[in-house]
């Protein structure tokens, strides 16, 4: 009965590499510069984060 009612297979490969990825200081995003399924090379730009709120702060400072 379970079989009937679920989806069944007998070779079944689930594969999803996800890579967490963070700034190291918090902000918004200004710009992404990939796209989805996009081969990238060591020391390709991922995104760019809004600096304005870290010079703001600087300039106080």
């Amino acid at each position: 009965m379970l079989g009937q009612n679920t989806p069944y297979s007998k070779e079944l490969i689930v594969e999803r590499y996800v890579i967490p990825l963070a700034p190291i200081w918090g902000g918004l995003v200004k710009e992404v510069h990939v796209l989805p399924n996009t081969p990238l090379h060591k020391g390709d730009p991922i995104f760019s984060m809004d600096s304005e709120p870290w010079l703001d702060k600087l300039k106080t400072a």
